[in-house]
Order: C-alpha cells, then sequence, then structure tokens
C-alpha cells in the first residue's frame, strides 16, 4: 500500500467501480445517524451548507454516525457499480473537519448474491490513519477481483465521498458470435489517457456510458486563441478492427468543434503522446453538427488493422458529449465472421491452422468465402472434413500433440498450442501411471 498526495490523475484516467453513474449502491451498515451512506457514492462533489439542519442534527453531505460510547467501530458495505479490480481509493473527509473518523480499512469480497456472516473478506487497506476534510488516498498492488467492499471507520464519524479506482471485469465469453461492442467504453475498461485540455470537464466523461445529462458530463475545452488543435487519446478496452464510430455533441450548441478527424495506433507503449508514435487515419477530417449524434460506418478508411488506442482531433476547440468506438473485441485471437470474409487469404489459413494443420481443409475454407454467418462455417467445416482423405487426417494428427505428452505440446507443435493445451488440461494434473496408460494407448 502507498499513499499518493494527489488523487487527480487517478480520477481523470481510471474507472470510479462504486460510482452511482455506474450503479454503486451501499446496501447495509451498522449506523447512519446523522448521513445516508449512498452519500458515498454520489458523482457530485460534496457541498457545505452553512445554517441547514435536520431534526438530529447539523446535515451533512457525506455518511455520518452518531458518536459512539461503547467499544467497537462503524462499517458499510457497498456492492460496486462495476465488478472490477481495484487499484486506489480515495477516502474523502471534505467539510468533515471536527466530525471525522480516525482511521479506516477496508476489505473486498466477490460473490454471488449478497455478503452475510458466512461471506469471507479479503482485506485490501488495513487499518490506517486519515485526516479531517482532506482527499486520503491509498493506492496499492491488488489482484483480487470484487463486487463488494466493506468500509470501517474507527472509531466513528462522517465521510464525504468514497472513490474505487480500477479495472473493470468483462466476461468476453459472453459475447454473441460477430457482436459489436463499444471498445473505447469505460464500463468494458476504455480510458481516457490524456488531452490537450479540459478546462470546462475532464475527458473521462466522454467514454462514459448513455448519453450526456447536460452540458457538463462531456468534455469541453476552453476557447482557443491561439494556433492548433485540441486532441483526447483513448485506450481501448482490448485490441480490435474499428467499424463503427459515433461523435456526440449533445448538449453542445453554441461550442461544438467545427470539424473532427480520427486516428488510431496500435502499441504497447506508455509514452503514448510521444512524438514518434505511429498513427493511422480511421475518419477523415469532417464537419461536425451542434447537439447531434454523428454516426460513421461507410467513412471508416481502414477496417482490418487491430488497433489499442484512438486519437480525437477537434478542430480547433469546443466539446464533444460521448465517443463511441464500436469494433470486434480481440480475446485469445479469435477470428470472427468479418475477417474470415475480408482479410488476405494468408492470414486466414494461419488461423484456420490453430483449428486443423490438413491443408487442404484449410484451403477449402478459404476458398468458400464469403460465408453468410458463423454457423454457415461451421457447417461448411463439418462437411469439407468428411470430404478428407487419408492422408489428410495423417497431416491433420500429425500436427496434433498426442494424449499426454505435454513436452511435444510445449515444444514442437506452438501452432496448436493454445486449442491442445485447454484440451489436455485435465491431463496436465493428472499422476505419472496415468500418463503413462494414455501414452501407451
Amino acid at each position: 500500500m502507498r499513499t499518493v498526495e494527489n488523487a487527480l490523475p487517478w480520477a481523470l484516467t481510471h474507472v470510479d467501480l462504486l460510482s452511482e453513474r455506474y450503479g454503486g449502491q451501499a446496501i447495509d451498515c451498522n449506523d447512519e445517524f446523522f448521513a445516508e451512506a449512498n452519500n458515498l457514492i454520489k458523482r457530485a462533489d460534496p457541498i457545505f451548507i452553512e445554517n441547514k439542519y435536520t431534526d438530529r442534527g447539523k446535515w451533512m453531505d457525506g455518511w455520518e454516525t452518531r458518536r459512539r460510547r461503547k467499544a467497537g467501530h462503524d462499517w458499510c458495505v457497498l456492492r460496486l457499480g462495476l465488478a472490477g479490480v481495484i487499484s486506489a481509493v480515495d477516502i474523502n473527509t471534505t467539510f468533515f473537519r471536527g466530525n471525522a473518523p480516525a482511521q479506516a480499512s477496508i476489505e473486498c469480497c466477490y460473490i454471488e448474491g449478497i455478503p452475510d456472516e458466512k461471506t469471507q473478506w479479503t482485506e485490501i487497506l488495513e487499518i490506517s490513519d486519515i485526516d479531517p476534510d482532506s482527499h486520503n488516498f491509498f493506492e496499492f498492488d491488488c489482484a483480487v477481483p470484487c463486487n463488494y467492499i466493506r468500509l470501517h471507520i474507527y472509531p466513528d464519524g462522517g465521510i464525504a465521498r468514497l472513490r474505487v479506482y480500477g479495472q473493470p471485469l468483462v466476461n468476453w465469453s459472453l459475447l454473441l458470435p460477430n457482436e459489436l461492442i463499444d471498445l473505447a467504453a469505460s464500463v468494458n475498461g476504455g480510458r481516457a489517457l490524456a488531452c490537450s485540455d479540459m478546462f470546462f470537464s475532464p475527458m473521462n466523461n466522454i467514454i462514459a456510458p448513455g448519453r450526456g445529462i447536460n452540458m457538463g458530463d462531456g468534455w469541453e475545452t476552453k476557447r482557443r486563441r491561439g494556433e492548433g488543435n485540441d486532441w483526447l487519446i483513448s485506450k481501448l478496452a482490448c485490441p480490435g478492427p474499428i467499424k463503427r464510430v459515433i461523435i456526440d455533441t449533445y448538449h453542445f450548441k453554441g461550442n461544438y468543434p467545427d470539424t473532427f478527424d480520427l486516428l488510431a495506433t496500435a502499441t504497447d507503449r506508455d509514452d503514448i503522446t510521444a512524438e514518434d508514435i505511429q498513427w493511422t487515419q480511421i475518419i477523415a477530417r469532417r464537419a461536425l453538427q451542434p447537439h447531434t449524434e454523428h454516426l460513421f460506418q461507410e467513412e471508416i478508411l481502414e477496417r482490418r488493422t487491430e488497433f489499442t488506442h484512438v486519437k480525437l482531433n477537434i478542430y480547433p476547440d469546443g466539446g464533444v458529449s460521448r465517443m463511441r468506438i464500436f469494433g470486434y473485441p480481440r480475446v485469445n485471437n479469435q477470428l470472427l465472421l468479418d475477417d474470415i470474409n475480408t482479410l488476405p487469404p494468408d492470414i486466414v489459413e494461419e488461423a484456420l491452422r490453430q483449428c486443423c494443420a490438413a491443408t487442404r481443409w484449410v484451403k477449402l475454407i478459404t476458398e468458400g468465402r464469403p460465408y453468410a454467418s458463423i454457423e454457415d462455417i461451421m457447417q461448411a467445416a463439418d462437411q469439407y472434413w468428411q470430404s478428407m482423405q487419408e492422408r489428410d487426417l495423417l497431416e491433420a494428427f500429425s500436427a496434433h500433440p498426442q494424449i499426454g505428452n505435454i513436452e511435444t505440446l510445449r515444444a514442437k507443435f506452438a501452432n496448436t498450442k493454445t486449442l491442445a493445451a485447454g484440451e489436455q488440461a485435465s491431463v496436465k494434473e493428472a499422476d505419472e501411471s496415468v500418463l503413462q496408460a494414455l501414452a501407451s494407448n
């Protein structure tokens, strides 16, 4: 665990998994006498109203418990709006000057249903001192996925906001064949990394869910008085080809950009703003309209390359509510229908060899393009396999590791190692006698 002075970079470039924007919720607490626990997840910064009181005492914009007169401490259980892996937390005690807790700790869990007395919790933030009227920011290495957290305060008091920054968990296996998703969306793990300016509103709004609720719920730059233009770089949730783009200027009526263009790159570099990063033009410079959702599909110039980042240029300045980058997520190098139909034959053939190394089978499927659906491809694959002769079968089998021969899997047949490793996962766990029996057969 590391304490950090400035939480701002995390707030701008990472998803607050607990935010009410994503459906975060306080589901249980032992006390909320002065102020409700659900205030912890509000998107808006906390406020203070000087002479506002309730019948229980001073109104406070946060979660506040009564003064504890017995041993113990107070706690609150919260459900994350997005399940994920937590990287940092901000325990914000703004305006809690004489009534903040002295210390706090946080636990997490990942379960189906709602936590109860049998739930096993993992501590991710040990008991730590926190300051009143401050952002108390803690950064740590945590590889534990979770969908619930439990906040402990010692012994009592008030906290204005709790921010939980991390990487959302996405179950890519639930996608339908050939399903387009928004690769830039924060809910899928996309992140806004850098921009030229965000004077009026933060850059991460541009990849938030839904349409903007007002002009402040977008990305807006100051009025540019010199040469040049404003820009924003976003990292995609995972690599993929770009098939459809939406640029939405909703609510921006007198301050929308005049024109824009869109670039993309594929890189694993961290210095994404470096001058030598090579960008590919995805959409040529085009005019924008006020208060309008613009959809671009036929205008996309490069449809086949898999990209990891996009760069939105706006000219000269202004505001954009949302940017959607729809594409096919690349998970385990899976080929999708559009790729099978459009990619060069050598690329398709190489991918098909990972399924079956019979050259004639691979050639027949490739020459049979285009296919109307994934089901048509599967039917063709079965049909062509039935026509294979003995030499084709031997070619396919010779390129497949022998059951139980893990060393062959690792050393010789690299082209089928991913699929075969999955097939033989149970074999790897077998004892020596079982492996010997399998090998002898």
